[in-house]
């Protein structure tokens, strides 16, 4: 989120005890919906979150509402509702609600990789956050869930390895996803907050984020089918196995 927009936010919130945010076209106030999924906060976070938290739960939920039902994901329209409009227009999911499957799960990661990764994008770096969606996985690579992370950059670190670095709330660096995927909080080029994978592990573990449609697609070839292939073994023999796959080429 912009700095600007989150003190702007701050300030509201602590002044009128309430928030204001336009989805398509309406406003949705956090003091005139239901209840969100937080029902119990914990206030030993900091002042910030202890702020505009319960508000903001609120308000995203209602968006999810709204945006449920069109038979895709609603991140799709909430994401820039909430972040800004800097979030890019192209929406990519692995995940079909359509079939209940994965489709073009090809397709998918080499849209991600000609998105981010500097060896087939053209040598470009991320210029904004971008919100995307993992699967989570225990240590023995069960399926347990949905995440959300800010993907912030990816880079080398100090070994020359391309990573994904990204801001995770649960980044206390104990994590185990299965299949020796483990994020890093230090040690490996991290700045103060971020959270770390080599970005193929990362990638295995993504389904869904937000690209430059206008830029992507055209780069999608530069991916060999080699690193493509690298990336599905990891996702179908961990949370892959809870689905249903099917390899119809999409229109990105």
């Amino acid at each position: 989120m912009a700095p600007a927009k989150l003190i702007n936010m701050v300030q509201t919130a602590a002044t009128y005890n309430d928030l204001t945010i336009r989805f398509e076209g309406k406003e949705i106030e956090s003091s005139e919906v239901g209840l969100g999924l937080v029902q119990n906060l914990d206030h030993n976070l900091d002042a910030v979150s202890v702020t505009l938290v319960p508000m903001l739960d609120k308000i995203y939920n209602e968006m999810m509402l709204r945006a449920s039902g069109r038979f895709e994901d609603p991140h799709k329209w909430v994401n820039p509702a909430l972040y800004g409009q800097w979030i890019q227009i192209g929406f990519a999911s692995a995940y079909d609600y359509l079939s209940n499957a994965i489709v073009d799960f090809d397709g998918f990661i080499s849209i991600f990789y000609a998105m981010c990764h500097p060896n087939y994008n053209g040598g470009h770096r991320l210029i904004y956050p971008n919100p995307v969606g993992i699967f989570i996985t225990s240590a023995k690579v069960d399926m347990l869930g949905f995440h959300a992370v800010s993907l912030l950059r990816v880079d080398k670190d100090n070994r020359g390895e391309y990573r994904a670095y990204f801001l995770n709330p649960n980044n206390e660096g104990r994590q185990d996803w299965g299949q020796n995927i483990k994020p890093s909080v230090h040690g490996r080029g991290e700045q103060h907050g971020e959270s770390s994978l080599p970005l193929h592990e990362f990638t295995a573990r993504l389904y869904a984020f937000h690209f430059n449609n206008l830029e992507a697609i055209e780069k999608m070839e530069n991916v060999p089918l080699t690193e493509i292939q690298k990336i599905k073994k990891l996702a179908k023999e961990s949370w892959g196995r809870s689905y249903t796959w099917l390899e119809i080429k999409k229109a990105w």
